[in-house]
C-alpha cells in the first residue's frame, strides 16, 4: 500500500505550477510530464510521456539515459534496445521549443531489463519416470531471483537453485524442456535452448498368457495367446518351437506352417518391448499335426508255394508321409492277418489248392491303404519236398552274383538254381550258390527249388533279383 501526504502533494503541485509559469514567462517549453519507463523484452525498454497541450510549443524531445544524451525524438515516445539484461536504466526527457529554448528535465523514470537466460541446460534420467535437469547461471547474472523449468509451454518446476527434477513421467517417452530466469519483479528471461531426453524403459513386458496350439491341417498349427502388457507397449512377440526361435510377429497370434505330418511340437512365446526388454516365456502349448493321408497301396505282391500246406507271400514296402507300421494280408475266406514286415507265410492249407492274396498297409493313425493287386499260387502236391525259404541275391563282383537261402525242411535234398525264364544254371547241396561268368552290371532274377532223392522237385522260391557289380565299383573296393 502506498501513502501520500496531502501537504507534500500540494507543495509539489505548487512547484510544478510555478515552473510552468516561469517557463511561460521565458518562452521555454514546459517540463515534460508523465514520463514512464517499462521493460518490454530482452534488452529493451519503452519510454512514453505526455504530449503538450499545444504541440506547436515543442519541436523535439531530448532523452537522456543515466545523465547522458541518448536520443532525440519528434514524438512523445521512444524504445531503447540492445541493453544489458538485468540492469537498471533511468531516463529524463527535455522539450526543445522552436526558439531554441529547452525545458527543465522531467522527473526520472527508471526500469530494469529482464534477466538473461540460463546456460548449458542438461537432462539426465534418474529412473524410468524421473529426470533431473541442471543448468548454469546466465553470464550476466544481475537480478536473477529464481528459475522456472518449462515443458510443453507449462511451468513444471520453480527453484532458486541450478537444478530441478520432474517426476511422474512416462517411460520410454521423449520430453523437451527449457529454463528461464526470473528477477525479483517477476520479469522472465527468454527461454534457454531446449534439451530433449527419452526416458528409459527398464521394465520388461508381462509374459503372454493363455497360449494355445491348434492344428489346422496335417502340416500347420495355429497359435493364439492373450496380449502381454507393457508401459511403453509391446513391439513384437518372439515364438519358440521346442526351445528354438522360429518366428516373430507384432500380433498376438501366428500360424506355424511347413511342419511334418504327425509331428508333435511344443511352443512358447515371449514379448519384447521397443526398448528391447524381453518378457518371461509363456507357459508352453503342445500339439501334434494329424496324419490325414493313408499309405500308398503296396506294390510287387508275389506268392509262391512253400509246401503242400503253405504259401510264401512277399511285397515291396509301401510309402507313407509318416511311416507304415504294419500290413494286413488278406486271403479270400479268411480273416486278415497282421504282418509287421513285407513277408508272410500262409499255412494250414490243403495240398494242390489255389489261393489268392492282397495286402494293405497301415499307418500309426490307423489309416489303411487301398488293397494291392491280387496275386495267386497253388500249394505243392502231397509228398513233394518243402521249398527253400527267403532267397537273397547280391552282386559279389563284376562277374558274379551270390545267392543264399534257408534250407528246405526235407533233409538230403539237392538245390537246383534257375534264372529268368526258368533256365537252370546249376545245382548244389549247400544253401548258397554263385552265379559266375556274368558281365559287369548284368542283371537276372533267380529262383531255387529243392529236389529229393526220388527226383521230386519242390515249388520254386519267390524271385530274388540282383546285378553283378559294375567294374568301377569293384576296382574301388
Amino acid at each position: 500500500m502506498r501513502f501520500r501526504c496531502p501537504a507534500l502533494v500540494a507543495v509539489v503541485a505548487a512547484g510544478a505550477l510555478a515552473a510552468r509559469v516561469a517557463a511561460a514567462g521565458t518562452g521555454a517549453p514546459a517540463m515534460p510530464e508523465g514520463v514512464e519507463a517499462s521493460a518490454v523484452g530482452p534488452g529493451a525498454i519503452a519510454l512514453r510521456w505526455q504530449a503538450p497541450s499545444d504541440p506547436a510549443d515543442v519541436v523535439r524531445w531530448e532523452v537522456r539515459r543515466d545523465g547522458e544524451l541518448w536520443a532525440l525524438a519528434t514524438a512523445p515516445g521512444a524504445r531503447d534496445e540492445g541493453l544489458a539484461p538485468g540492469t537498471l536504466y533511468c531516463y529524463r526527457v527535455l522539450a526543445h521549443g522552436a526558439a531554441g529554448n529547452t525545458s527543465d528535465p522531467s522527473l526520472s523514470a527508471c526500469a530494469t531489463t529482464p534477466p538473461a537466460a540460463p546456460d548449458a541446460l542438461a537432462a539426465r534420467a534418474l529412473a524410468e519416470t524421473e529426470v533431473l535437469l541442471s543448468w548454469s547461471p546466465p553470464a550476466e547474472e544481475s537480478g536473477v531471483a529464481s528459475y522456472e523449468l518449462v515443458r510443453e509451454g507449462r511451468v513444471v518446476a520453480g527453484t532458486a537453485s541450478l537444478a530441478a527434477a520432474e517426476r511422474r513421467l512416462r517411460a520410454f517417452t521423449t520430453y523437451c524442456w527449457t529454463v528461464r530466469s526470473v528477477d525479483a519483479a517477476g520479469q522472465r528471461s527468454p527461454p534457454s535452448p531446449p534439451v530433449c531426453l527419452k526416458t528409459p524403459d527398464l521394465t520388461p513386458p508381462t509374459a503372454p498368457a493363455a497360449l494355445a496350439a491348434q492344428p489346422t491341417s496335417d502340416r500347420a498349427v495355429e497359435l493364439t495367446w492373450a496380449p502381454a502388457s507393457d508401459a511403453g507397449g509391446v513391439a513384437r512377440y518372439e515364438i519358440f518351437r521346442d526351445g528354438e526361435p522360429v518366428a516373430e510377429t507384432a500380433e498376438p497370434g501366428a500360424t506355424q506352417a511347413g511342419l511334418g505330418v504327425g509331428e508333435r511340437h511344443c511352443w512358447t512365446v515371449r514379448a519384447r518391448d521397443a526398448a528391447g526388454n524381453l518378457s518371461p516365456p509363456s507357459a508352453p502349448a503342445c500339439a501334434a499335426t494329424p496324419d490325414l493321408t493313408p499309405p500308398a497301396r503296396p506294390e510287387g505282391l508275389a506268392v509262391a508255394a512253400l509246401s503242400a500246406s503253405s504259401l510264401a507271400v512277399s511285397w515291396a514296402a509301401a510309402q507313407d508321409d509318416v511311416g507304415v507300421v504294419g500290413y494286413e494280408l488278406v486271403r479270400e475266406g479268411a480273416p486278415p492277418q497282421a504282418v509287421a514286415g513285407t513277408e508272410a507265410e500262409a499255412s494250414g492249407l490243403a495240398a494242390a489248392t489255389r489261393h489268392c492274396f492282397s495286402v494293405r498297409a497301415l499307418d500309426a493313425a490307423g489309416h489303411r491303404s487301398e488293397p494291392s493287386a491280387t496275386a495267386c499260387a497253388v500249394t505243392a502236391v502231397a509228398g513233394a519236398p518243402d521249398a527253400p525259404r527267403r532267397l537273397r541275391a547280391e552282386g559279389s563282383s563284376p562277374r558274379a552274383v551270390r545267392l543264399a537261402w534257408e534250407p528246405s525242411a526235407r533233409p538230403g535234398v539237392v538245390y537246383r538254381v534257375y534264372w529268368d525264364e526258368g533256365r537252370g544254371i546249376g545245382s548244389t547241396r549247400q544253401t548258397s550258390f554263385t552265379a559266375a561268368g556274368l558281365r559287369p552290371g548284368e542283371r537276372h532274377c533267380y529262383r531255387v527249388a529243392a529236389v529229393d532223392e526220388d527226383g521230386r522237385e519242390s515249388p520254386r522260391t519267390l524271385d530274388a533279383c540282383a546285378s553283378s557289380m559294375p567294374a568301377a565299383s569293384h576296382a574301388q573296393r
